[in-house]
């Protein structure tokens, strides 16, 4: 018997809730079992560059604290949508060594990057579920395209949900790809913000402010979340 009605694959700790945060509410208000599965949550620093540290200090962290702290805000925005948090435990591109932002954001894999993917796409087969919600990968994240071709080579049901912030952020062609629209209430907008608002490491390098963030999340909320069927 399955434990979860529907599983989100999150490639990072933020990924799914601002992404789908509106739609995770809306599920969990009428009953569903609902799991968050964060895919890249390890911080192993031991192939770790100059850039990934970088990277982790615009956040206002550590690569010995990034874990921990990155986790609290997860729990926090869990018990705002009231979604169970599952953690994978793989390595992000910042401890997987990358050197560079061309590095971070590609259409093609390494040998190592594809044999993650196989080793993901089993660890997705043994969560407790028939449906999980993965990246459209808009925005070309290294971890995100990772996650989306575990989840297609899968066996579950897949469904893609748009990246946010990437999607609104780069300029892209896949939007056209996300067919259908899930209209969200001003309940579920309010909700959404606030979980999102949890993540609060991610505010500042991504929106500038926790002012612009709630707008501009409050305002991409406001046309409703995209998902495509594979």
């Amino acid at each position: 018997m399955k434990k979860f009605d529907i599983i989100f694959l999150s490639p990072h700790f933020d990924d799914a809730v601002f992404s789908c945060g509106g739609e995770i509410y809306y599920r969990s208000l009428r009953g569903e079992k609902v799991g968050v599965a964060t895919v890249f949550t390890s911080n192993k620093t031991d192939k770790i560059t100059d850039f990934g540290k970088k990277i982790i200090s615009i956040m206002s962290l550590t690569p010995e604290n990034y874990r921990y702290i990155r986790q609290t805000e997860d729990q926090k925005a869990s018990h705002i949508l009231n979604f169970t948090s599952l953690y994978l435990h793989f390595p992000e591109a910042i401890f997987r060594g990358v050197s560079n932002f061309k590095e971070l954001f590609k259409n093609t894999f390494s040998s190592e990057e594809e044999e993650l993917v196989y080793t993901i796409a089993r660890e997705i087969d043994s969560l407790e579920t028939e449906i999980v919600v993965a990246p459209a990968a808009i925005g070309d994240h290294i971890d995100h395209a990772i996650v989306k071709k575990a989840a297609y080579l899968s066996k579950k049901f897949v469904v893609l949900y748009e990246d946010i912030p990437y999607s609104k952020l780069v300029k892209t062609n896949k939007q056209q790809r996300l067919r259908i629209t899930i209209p969200l209430s001003k309940e579920a907008i309010t909700k959404k913000v606030e979980a999102s608002l949890a993540y609060n490491s991610q505010i500042i390098p991504i929106f500038k402010s926790k002012r612009r963030a709630k707008r501009l999340i409050t305002l991409w909320s406001k046309k409703g979340e995209k998902r495509v069927l594979v």
